[in-house]
């Protein structure tokens, strides 16, 4: 398909295609897609990996991102593309003005713009120039799109993309226990800068308006931790011998679907103790798997089964220890 000449729009119905229709896979495709044309490409990573699609895709630009050497070329570059060709051999010129000049013409003339970068994703040159946003002075886009790209990323639907305010979680906490003093905002930057992480924004307004909430299990910010360092003997029990342990087709799924078995132990090593609900139940944030909006996972997790129960923030697993 041939995207359009305006992307904000555009980018506007694959949001409303994220949240309301069933070719949602589609539509994230399409999503990261053209943020990496705009040459943002760890968002476009970040979307693909929450919505579970371009494996190949991800795997490319995940290793461009890290540095780990060069994506490799495809198979072959189709003889007859020979405005392919022309795209390769700009983008392997050192001269940024011709790079620029010729993915312009690409994007303009190009009659099938997905199918098209199935090919050029595959090729160094050509994916180097993308990340470095050499084709985004020639779409027009501005913050209004990076902000619908973010959007484009969050994968529940209705009620769920809200992020409630720290009114927001008096209201609802306060009839389910009693609220302790709120977390000051030096006492959580204190605490990420402890951890060196950075928390979200549904967990960061919980801290401020209580720190900490008994009636859940949740701890105060100041008494967050390493799960490796609080129960070592659960991190020694697993052995990963392949990562990611668990596919992605089988990881990225949440609500009633989900297999609480099918979690990614080697997770446990990097994951926050927010708060311990039995002695043998853990509450946990995942920074490995996170929105472009720093969203965190968050796992219920049972010890002794071991199982996890995930949820795709800690507002949805708040909700959920509230529901029981």
């Amino acid at each position: 398909m041939k995207f359009p000449a305006n992307l904000t729009e555009y980018t506007s119905q694959l949001n409303r295609r994220l949240r309301t229709s069933e070719d949602r896979e589609q539509a994230g495709y399409e999503a990261g897609l053209i943020a990496l044309l705009t040459g943002d490409a760890k968002r476009a990573l970040e979307i693909w990996t929450h919505i579970g699609v371009a494996p190949e895709a991800r795997e490319r630009v995940a290793s461009a991102l890290a540095g780990d050497g060069e994506p490799t070329a495809p198979r072959h570059l189709p003889t007859w593309r020979s405005d392919l060709a022309q795209v390769l051999y700009a983008c392997s010129n050192e001269d940024a003005w011709n790079r620029r000049i010729r993915l312009a013409w690409w994007y303009r003339t190009s009659s099938n713009h997905v199918e098209d970068l199935a090919i050029l994703i595959h090729l160094a040159p050509v994916l180097e120039a993308l990340m470095a946003g050499d084709l985004a002075p020639a779409l027009g886009v501005g913050d209004s799109l990076a902000n619908l790209l973010e959007t484009a990323a969050v994968i529940q639907v209705g009620e769920a993309t809200l992020i409630p305010g720290v009114d927001d979680w008096r209201m609802l906490l306060g009839e389910h226990g009693e609220l302790n003093e709120p977390a000051s905002v030096d006492e959580i930057s204190q605490a990420e800068e402890r951890l060196g992480v950075k928390f979200s924004s549904s967990y960061r307004s919980f801290l401020q308006s209580t720190n900490g909430f008994e009636a859940a299990g949740l701890r105060p910010v100041q008494e967050i931790g390493w799960f490796r360092i609080e129960y070592p003997e659960s991190v020694d029990m697993f052995q990963v011998d392949e990562e990611p342990s668990v596919a992605d087709e089988d990881y990225f799924v949440y609500g009633s679907a989900q297999d609480c078995a099918l979690f990614r132990p080697e997770y446990l090593r990097t994951a926050l103790v927010v708060g311990d609900t039995t002695a043998d139940k853990a509450l946990l944030l995942n920074p490995k798997v996170s929105s472009p909006g720093g969203e965190m996972e968050a796992w219920d997790f049972s010890l002794w089964l071991p199982a996890a129960d995930r949820f795709m923030s800690f507002k949805e697993l708040l909700l959920s220890r509230l529901a029981r």
